[in-house]
């Protein structure tokens, strides 16, 4: 007669202790990958609104650069538009609004104008702005002189080109530049990150003047 024996399971009792340190270590895994990918998709849509801001802000500037021609108050109204466009996203981590003469489509300022210093003579003349700008009085623009009462004097907007021809055409060529600082935000990512964007336009032509 056969003899059966039952031998007693070998599985672990799940509750036993080393189950548990094995289940926390991995959902501790599994947890910070989680939370990193809520911290990339945080950082990401927040460069992408700050991205689509900027880009907003200088193409509304540039159409208004453009209608406005060579209004002595034109870079004002560029820049209460963009003040008005920034909102959106935020003000305070503006840095520097550039109003300036191109070459043709496609060419942004200058190093000299990206860096901060307005260009008033030869080619490639610049005005400069700084978020503080933005809340000037219309009283301060206008090209007035001396040029030190003015903000935009460096290329003054009443001397800008908008006839189809003769001495005061074919109409200039005008870019309006933004540089923007994003601040990251979650702290997994250290630092910020620091936008640019142009626009070139062609001087709504008029006239002959």
């Amino acid at each position: 007669m056969a003899l059966y024996h039952h031998f007693p399971s070998r599985r672990r009792d799940p509750s036993s202790p080393r189950e548990r340190g094995t289940a926390v270590v991995e959902a501790a895994f599994v947890s910070l990958a989680f939370f990193t990918l809520i911290a990339i998709i945080l950082e990401g849509s927040g460069l992408i609104r700050d991205s689509l801001g900027v880009a907003n802000m200088v193409r509304t500037g540039a159409r208004t650069a453009t209608v406005n021609g060579d209004d002595p108050l034109s870079d004002y109204y560029v820049l209460q538009t963009i003040r008005k466009e920034g909102s959106s996203v935020g003000l305070d981590d503006l840095r520097l609004v550039v109003v300036y003469e191109a070459n043709g489509f496609g060419n942004p300022p200058s190093d000299t104008c990206k860096g901060g210093a307005p260009v008033g003579t030869g080619t490639g003349e610049c005005n400069v702005y700084t978020p503080s700008d933005l809340s000037r009085p219309l009283t301060d623009f206008g090209c007035k002189t001396p040029s030190s009462l003015s903000l935009d004097n460096a290329w003054c907007p009443a001397d800008r080109k908008v006839a189809e021809t003769g001495t005061n055409g074919p109409p200039d060529y005008v870019g309006v530049y933004v540089k923007y600082t994003h601040d990251l935000v979650t702290g997994l990512f250290k630092g910020t990150s620091t936008m640019t964007d142009f626009v070139v336009v062609r001087m709504e032509p008029r006239k002959n003047q």
